[in-house]
């Protein structure tokens, strides 16, 4: 195993790798197309960690969470697994008493959790990049990669915390019901909870109903996507709706087009995506159905 100290690290070799796992998964649902060498040293470093700290905090019964390599701008994957049976039980016994918390406090859990990852990003937000010494660019950057690393054990250790719950709860419902993960039944059971993509997918919404109000919708509908920015600056109620707008990106436009392409730009940087989606809401016209959809 190539390991650096720069990118992309932890490259597969096949003599070695191969004596650790004869099969490696290509994770296609995210590394398709293939990932750039900054893209492959976030997710295998990080993911990777995460998905074992997660499977040891749980001490999930049968895996140790999964091993990661890259591989010509693809990530590979194999299962560490628990190959003894007393290992496999004694894990059990840890894991029932692990998983009581988000079966207790689940809100409880997450909110934590919430509260200490927005404090971090709130914290990495308040640098000045234009005035900063370079010591400072460089504690930054540290720091973000220390909260990259600590996001990536929430994102797994939740993960797993309520997957298997979720598959434990679908076994009991097969057992006992006679439903199962197909039924519409036990869909309504396990509908869930608002969250934040469907609460920003909500103020996108909002944001195309004003412009409606506002009469900015021509403005929009006959706009190209890199031109509603500009023309939205060009009177004084596309200034209004263009201030607001950006104070909604400040909050929650910390996102790129493809998730952790660290060169791509975030919508705060260049909102043009998020505006589409506000053009594309008043091309469909109507309510926002996804509340109507959850009822």
């Amino acid at each position: 195993m190539k390991v650096y100290d720069v990118v992309p690290g932890l490259e597969f070799e096949p003599e070695r790798d191969f004596a650790q796992s004869p099969a490696w998964f290509l994770d296609g649902t995210h590394s398709v197309p293939p990932w750039t060498p900054m893209f492959g040293w976030f997710w295998v470093n990080f993911c990777r960690h995460g998905m074992q700290y997660g499977a040891e905090k749980l001490s999930l019964p049968t895996v140790k969470g999964w091993d990661w390599r890259f591989h010509r701008g693809g990530g590979y994957l194999t299962l560490l697994l628990v190959k003894s049976e007393e290992e496999k039980q004694r894990r059990e016994v840890e894991f029932r008493k692990a998983i009581m918390p988000l079966i207790e406090d689940y809100d409880g859990v997450w909110g934590g959790f919430v509260k200490e990852i927005l404090g971090r990003y709130a914290q990495l937000k308040t640098l000045d990049l234009d005035q900063a010494t370079n010591i400072e660019l460089l504690d930054n950057f540290e720091e973000t990669i220390n909260t990259c690393r600590r996001m990536w054990e929430i994102h797994m250790y939740m993960m797993y915390g309520t997957y298997t719950p979720y598959i434990l709860f679908e076994n009991m419902c097969r057992e006992l019901a006679g439903i199962d993960d197909t039924s519409p039944l036990f869909h309504n059971l396990v509908s869930g909870f608002d969250n934040k993509v469907f609460q920003v997918d909500r103020r996108l919404w909002e944001f195309s109903k004003r412009a409606r109000e506002d009469g900015l919708a021509e403005l929009f509908l006959e706009s190209k996507p890199a031109e509603i920015q500009g023309r939205l600056q060009a009177s004084p109620k596309g200034k209004a709706f263009l201030n607001d707008f950006m104070a909604f990106m400040n909050e929650d436009g910390w996102r790129m087009q493809r998730m952790s392409e660290m060169n791509m730009p975030t919508w705060v940087e260049d909102p043009t995506p998020a505006l589409v989606n506000v053009k594309q809401f008043l091309q469909k016209g109507g309510g926002f159905n996804l509340d109507e959809e959850r009822a």
